[in-house]
């Protein structure tokens, strides 16, 4: 059943703002999940209140709001996300936060039950870009990422930048789609990093529904690993291992 925008007056080169879907056709997401994706990035003008609405189609549990952000030039900032039965109110807030600029905000709450959903975006002091990528029932997290990947917590970006990056850029991640998966290589990284976080990444990976945003290309990445054992890393040269990482599931 395929959500539908109400009204906005957000701006995108795209018209991407419409590509909203409840459900995924893959059959791994979860019911009744609102998805645009980083192809969004909806724009708000200097100094407008930016409000979109959705109507999902049907009256469900939300208690997970994951939203990317970027270029909103001030702490004061802020997006408000409320929740209601009804089109006509009452709404109920479930999201009212100003994340950093280029993070994902991330918020898990008691469950609001509804079927409309409310965006705004105000107080931003340059031209505010956001993209919604998911509103829906309950979403857990890994919480320790490979150096690359930005989680989508609560606040901070929460970045791990080991050693072996290159300059400013994030080095040694690269995503390959596959017919039937994506791979995510995390190439050469140093053993020590292994020792530090992989066996946090491997447990969460096996318990939890995955959702990265990508740095280097800001594509997202959810879904569940297309094998029920975790991958083991292999050393590829003195002090350095590679491991690839297969996912089922989304990728914008």
């Amino acid at each position: 059943m395929a959500a539908h925008i109400l009204h906005t007056n957000l701006l995108s080169a795209s018209s991407a703002v419409e590509l909203i879907a409840t459900g995924f056709d893959a059959g791994w997401g979860f019911a009744n999940a609102l998805n645009i994706g980083t192809a969004l990035k909806a724009q708000v003008l200097l100094g407008v209140l930016g409000v979109a609405e959705y109507d999902l189609g049907v009256i469900a549990p939300i208690s997970s709001v994951a939203i990317a952000r970027h270029n909103f030039g001030t702490a004061n900032a802020n997006i408000k996300v409320s929740v209601a039965s009804n089109q006509a109110g009452p709404w109920s807030v479930l999201v009212d936060h100003s994340p950093v600029d280029d993070d994902v905000l991330l918020v898990v709450e008691s469950a609001i039950t509804g079927r409309y959903v409310r965006v705004e975006v105000q107080n931003h002091t340059q031209a505010a870009i956001f993209s919604v990528i998911y509103v829906g029932d309950a979403l857990k997290l890994p919480r320790s990422m490979p150096n690359g990947f930005i989680p989508p917590e609560f606040g901070a970006q929460d970045q791990i930048t080991a050693s072996y990056t290159a300059g400013t850029e994030l080095a040694g991640i690269s995503i390959k789609r596959l017919p039937a998966k994506t791979r995510a290589i995390i190439k050469e990284a140093p053993v020590k990093w292994f020792f530090d976080n992989w066996r946090e990444l491997q447990n969460a990976l096996l318990k939890n529904t995955i959702f990265f945003r990508w740095k280097e290309t800001g594509s997202t990445i959810y879904g569940t690993l297309a094998s029920k054992k975790p991958p083991n890393p292999k050393f590829v040269k003195t002090h350095y291992m590679t491991v690839n990482i297969d996912f089922q599931g989304f990728v914008s």
